[in-house]
């Protein structure tokens, strides 16, 4: 769902898909590895529901918008995961499963995959996203032979915003999924997801979910 250029994934469907996945990937892996940032929220769900330790890649590509020079392209395991029976990953065998929300190029992947070998020649990787293109399958394919990736949808070169962790607060979620606008409350986000009795006012892209004059804090003052 999403507007012609854009892919709006709902937090509904990272849900639904996680639970899918549970079953296909339980008892397969060592460990799961994502990068900062954006692997994070798949790599820790799949931690808990696989019931594996999670192992996290400081990893920077340089964006459009980064000045080169600027500490990018950088590879470095942030956080070793260390298995139940106390086994470090250099120590490690078998396989482990290597995930990102978004394999656009093939160029951070081939990277990471490469730095995890590197530090431990003897594991197998399996490579999974949510979002993947032929562009990307290709680039490995030349660069990565060894590799294979995997993932749930095709993202056809467009621009993915991911609702779990991309949410724009303040934006109607139906203006976001590019629905007509129909100003319901239900479509707001509130910062309370049970109690839908904060004020809100309402002008589409541009709204104010809570009048900030009128909330209490903490039970004594308001935030003006």
């Amino acid at each position: 769902m999403g507007t012609p250029d854009k892919i709006y994934y709902s937090d509904a469907n990272f849900k639904k898909d996680m639970l899918h996945l549970k079953k296909h990937l339980e008892n397969k892996y060592q460990a799961v590895f994502a990068p900062y940032r954006g692997g994070l929220t798949m790599g820790t769900k799949l931690s808990h529901i696989l019931n594996i330790p999670l192992g996290v890649i400081d990893y920077q590509r340089l964006d459009s918008n980064m000045k080169a020079g600027s500490k990018n392209n950088r590879v470095r395991m942030a956080i070793e995961p260390i298995g139940k029976d106390e086994t470090p990953f250099w120590a490690m065998k078998g396989k482990i499963l290597l995930v990102d929300d978004i394999c656009d190029t093939g160029k951070s992947i081939e990277k990471i995959y490469k730095f995890l070998k590197l530090v431990n020649s003897n594991i197998e990787i399996d490579i999974l996203c949510i979002y993947g293109n032929k562009g990307a399958e290709e680039y490995l394919g030349k660069y990565l032979p060894e590799a294979k990736l995997n993932y749930l949808y095709d993202n056809e070169d467009k621009w993915v915003t991911f609702g779990t962790w991309e949410d724009d607060y303040n934006v109607c979620k139906a203006c976001l999924q590019g629905e007509p606008c129909n100003k319901s409350p239900e479509n707001m986000v509130h910062c309370n997801k049970h109690d839908k009795s904060f004020h809100w006012t309402h002008t589409c892209e541009n709204f104010t979910l809570i009048r900030t004059h009128i909330v209490k804090f903490m039970g004594a003052g308001t935030l003006g």
